[in-house]
């Protein structure tokens, strides 16, 4: 069974550091990892839906105009998961 898990950076880099970290599991199917390069687009992907069910929202929270503690404010959604 699948899972999905958020990565919301807003250096390209992050992501190749992600998906070289977690090949071997995205290969396996254990994870599905999906990325966003700003608080808005992280929003747009989590009100659209994301699949299979997300389990884990990882964010910098140095991200500009956003940081990762804006995203319980922001979306009820996130605000679960944070709690």
């Amino acid at each position: 069974m699948s899972v999905s898990i958020l990565v919301v950076d807003d250096e390209p880099d992050v992501a190749d550091l992600f998906r070289q970290r977690f090949r071997r599991e995205m290969r396996q199917g254990t994870y599905v990892m999906h990325f966003a390069n700003s608080g808005e687009q992280a929003l747009r992907k989590l009100s659209t839906g994301i699949e299979p069910a997300l389990i884990a929202l990882l964010s910098d929270i140095t991200c500009p105009v956003w940081t990762g503690y804006n995203y319980s404010q922001k979306s009820n959604k996130v605000g679960r998961i944070f709690r």
